[in-house]
């Protein structure tokens, strides 16, 4: 605890009664498999301490020099170095140059012990290594030699131009231009290609239901270095989700054997499209969650009590433990559950298809229709892209009906411009004909649905948002719901 203590935001080691609460809150943050009992961040922080302890050690409240808190943010260096002008130490101060190219380029941190024994210190120049004052003399020719090893110094070694001007640039990238820390966790483990959309929908019981949708290519579950398959193999892929409140505690957890296929089969761009659903009552909370790519093995083996029953040789399956070839995690940010109040007007999220009809077959919870899930960022503009959304809250006059009008909008997020010139015939009311952009309806419940099909072709290529816009013609109140999209 004393050596995260350390390492944490002043504002924070200000106020320690809050530091256990902060302490977990960061490390569930932090973990990059929320599925799992446990947190292989939190594992290779401490064993980057204790590494820093053992090797990098200094009388300080943390137990090492600074050497050992880059190391603890970053890990091991690609690359250290020294320069001690053939065998006179005695004109250097004891220094080490690290350099991190793998993370960030010309990314490198300066370490000078000022006082011999002491431990070294993170400096703003490598000169300061010299001791007593550098000349320009001895800076060139320092900055000679680390060019050798170090992109950063080429750049000194011409002119009388101020050599702290270079010293002051990589400061601030330093500050700025790298990430807070760097993690080996899974560098071993290649990403799944996962797209992903969700919609929040209000239940009766109040709660909501969280759908998520999600769209892998089959051939990007392989990995090219895995042995040929066996006509047994298969692939079978696990997703679990999380739903965490806003420290990250879990609150509820599902786990879906979404897939499983024969690891022969043509791995073409054929997309697996999935669909799953969560219900919480949590009024803040985070969606986490694990996509796993497992290689199952079948290995056969004889059968010996069905051999003497039948008399013949009985080959039965065996499953083989199996190994895990990609995975991929993911959190989204703080969301917020739906919450319908009194005298108000509230829209779902508006959840995007490619393809919506009335089927016998129908998608769980949307009445009569079938709704493909639609998990992509991208969105063809020479295909129909279909909405779906709920509306909770209408007002019932007295001959049972609700009235509302619902207004489309779409503007390009580039340029603020709003399209509506462009989108006389972009609406297809269910499919059939031409609407103008707003349109008035009736219901008999004060809740309802509604679908609507979008002939998009006619809009341009980039960020589009679309925004949708009902109005109780009764009550007056009105509901706002708007979803981004990228057009190709």
């Amino acid at each position: 605890v004393k050596v995260a203590f350390s390492l944490l935001n002043p504002e924070v080691t200000e106020k320690p009664f809050h530091l256990g609460k902060y302490l977990l809150r960061f490390w569930r943050r932090e973990d990059p498999t929320p599925a799992t009992v446990i947190n292989e961040r939190l594992i290779e922080h401490l064993q980057r301490v204790h590494y820093a302890r053992q090797h990098f050690a200094a009388d300080n409240l943390r137990g090492f020099d600074d050497r050992g808190m880059i190391y603890v943010k970053y890990g091991k260096p690609d690359r250290k170095t020294s320069y001690w002008r053939g065998v006179v130490k005695g004109d250097f101060r004891p220094h080490e140059i690290w350099n991190y190219n793998s993370i960030a380029r010309q990314l490198s941190f300066f370490f000078v012990d000022y006082q011999k024994g002491r431990g070294f210190e993170l400096a703003d120049r490598i000169d300061q290594a010299i001791l007593g004052v550098a000349t320009f003399f001895e800076r060139q020719l320092l900055y000679y030699e680390f060019a050798k090893v170090d992109a950063a110094f080429y750049s000194r070694l011409y002119g009388d131009e101020n050599p702290y001007f270079s010293d002051y640039l990589a400061e601030s990238y330093r500050k700025e231009g790298v990430p807070v820390a760097v993690t080996d966790v899974l560098s071993r483990v290649e990403e799944i290609p996962v797209q992903m959309r969700m919609a929040r929908f209000l239940e009766s019981d109040g709660s909501t239901r969280l759908e998520i949708y999600l769209g892998i290519r089959r051939k990007d579950l392989l990995v090219k270095s895995l042995d040929p398959f066996l006509p047994s193999d298969t692939l079978n892929l696990k997703i679990t989700t999380i739903l965490q409140n806003p420290n990250f505690v879990p609150q509820r957890t599902k786990t879906y054997r979404a897939a499983s296929f024969n690891g022969n089969d043509s791995m073409n761009e054929e997309m697996l499209r999935l669909q799953y659903r969560m219900n919480t009552e949590q009024r803040l909370f985070y969606l986490s969650g694990q996509v796993e790519d497992w290689l199952v093995r079948y290995g056969l083996e004889y059968d010996e009590q069905a051999q003497a029953d039948l008399k013949m040789p009985v080959l039965d399956s065996q499953n083989v433990p199996g190994k895990l070839l990609k995975m991929t995690a993911f959190r989204t940010p703080l969301l917020k559950a739906l919450q319908l109040r009194p005298d108000s007007l509230l829209i779902s999220d508006i959840q995007l298809s490619d393809k919506i009809e009335v089927s016998e077959n129908p998608s769980p919870h949307k009445g009569d229709l079938y709704i493909e899930p639609f998990p992509f960022e991208k969105v063809n503009r020479n295909k129909l892209l279909f909405l779906y959304f709920e509306i909770y809250g209408l007002t019932l006059s007295s001959d049972g009906l609700a009235r509302y009008q619902i207004s489309y909008e779409a503007e390009d997020v580039r340029t603020k411009q709003n399209l509506w010139s462009k989108i006389v015939s972009l609406f297809s009311k269910r499919g059939v004909g031409r609407v103008e952009m707003t349109s008035e309806y009736t219901a008999k419940s004060s809740t309802t649905s509604e679908w609507i099909g979008l002939d998009i072709k006619s809009l341009p290529p980039g960020n589009t948002k679309l925004k949708v816009t009902v109005t109780d013609l009764i009550s007056g109140h009105r509901g706002v719901r708007e979803v981004l999209v990228e057009l190709f």
